[in-house]
C-alpha cells in the first residue's frame, strides 16, 4: 500500500501463518502510517491470526510492515482482549493440535531497513515450559546436595 492506512471500527486485520517469509508463507499488511480505531481506550479492531505451522521460540512475524516515521496509532484486540505493547495471545495449528504463545510488539524492528514501529508477533515459551525447567533445575540440586550429605 503506497499511503497511509485507516481501519474502522468493526474492521479486522485477518493473518494467516503458514512459515516465516513475509508475503510468501505469512501474511503482511504494508503501509505508510497505520490507524487502528478506538473507542478510548477499547479496541475496536480485530486481529484474526491463523497458524498453519509449528513455529519456534523466537521466530518472529512482521504483520504490519509500517515504512512511515510515525509509530502505529491505536490497539489491535483479539476476541474482547485489548492488545497493547507486550500482551500475548496463543494460536493453536489445527494439523498437529500444538498451542503457541506469541507476544505482540507495536514498536517491533525484525530486520534491516525496518523502521522500528512495525507490528510483530514472536513466539515466546510458555510459562509451563520454565515452570518444568525450574522444577527441574530444583530437583537437580536438591539431588546433588542430597548426595553430598550423605557422603
Amino acid at each position: 500500500m503506497a499511503g497511509a492506512s485507516t481501519f474502522n471500527s468493526g474492521s479486522t486485520l485477518e493473518m494467516q501463518l503458514n512459515g516465516l517469509t513475509a508475503g510468501t508463507n505469512y501474511d503482511q499488511y504494508a503501509t505508510n502510517g497505520l490507524t487502528l480505531n478506538m473507542t478510548g481506550s477499547v479496541s475496536n479492531v480485530s486481529l484474526l491470526a491463523t497458524l498453519g505451522f509449528d513455529p519456534t521460540v523466537g521466530d518472529s512475524f512482521t504483520l504490519v510492515d509500517n515504512t512511515s516515521a510515525s509509530a502505529v496509532t491505536g490497539l489491535l484486540k483479539m476476541g474482547s482482549t485489548t492488545l497493547t505493547e507486550g500482551s500475548t495471545f496463543d494460536l493453536t495449528n489445527p494439523g498437529t493440535t500444538k498451542a503457541f504463545r506469541f507476544q505482540l510488539s507495536y514498536v517491533g524492528s525484525t530486520g534491516v531497513g525496518s523502521t522500528g514501529n512495525d507490528v510483530v508477533a514472536t513466539v515466546i515459551p510458555e510459562p509451563s515450559a520454565f515452570t518444568m525447567l525450574a522444577m527441574g533445575i530444583a530437583s537437580f540440586v536438591a539431588c546433588r546436595r542430597r548426595r553430598r550429605r550423605m557422603a
